[in-house]
């Protein structure tokens, strides 16, 4: 039986440390407003454990593309994140 929420376990963005400090890869699904914010709080595993991050929209390497429901009423949207930090 399927059931709505958030799953930790299907977290899929990566951070990884790294010399320059922090890279993430990896994308969000059915993020709510995505398309209408100004930060976004990425959730990334690293190292084994779950990590957030606030991003601004803009930054260079976040791309949100808006998804379409059915009935059109939520913005939902997916977010890719291929960045250095």
């Amino acid at each position: 039986m399927a059931s709505g929420g958030w799953n930790p376990q299907q977290v899929d963005v990566q951070a990884r440390r790294d010399t320059r400090g922090v890279s993430l890869d990896g994308t969000a699904y059915l993020v709510d407003y995505a398309g209408a914010a100004d930060v976004l709080l990425v959730l990334a595993r690293c190292e084994g454990a779950l990590s957030g991050f606030l991003l601004a929209a803009d930054t260079a390497g976040v791309r949100a593309v808006r998804r379409h429901t059915v009935d059109g009423a939520w913005q939902r949207h997916r977010v890719a994140t291929q960045l250095g930090l």
